[in-house]
C-alpha cells in the first residue's frame, strides 16, 4: 500500500478536533481537582466531550 504524504497545514487540520477534545478535558480535570466545579458537572461536561467523538466503524 502506498503512503499518502500530508503536508503540515492537512495534518492541523486532521488533528485539530481531538486536540480541541483533550484540552477541553484537561481543563474540566482540572476545574475538578481545583474544586470549581462538582461532580455532576464535570460528568456532564465529559459526557458532552464524548458526544463530539466522531463514531468509528470496523474496518
Amino acid at each position: 500500500m502506498a503512503r499518502t504524504r500530508l503536508d503540515d497545514d492537512e495534518v492541523r487540520d486532521l488533528l485539530a478536533p481531538a486536540l480541541a477534545r483533550v484540552t477541553r478535558m484537561h481543563d474540566i480535570a482540572r476545574s475538578l481537582s481545583d474544586g470549581t466545579t462538582s461532580d455532576a458537572a464535570a460528568a456532564r461536561a465529559v459526557r458532552d466531550v464524548a458526544d463530539t467523538q466522531p463514531t468509528r466503524r470496523p474496518r
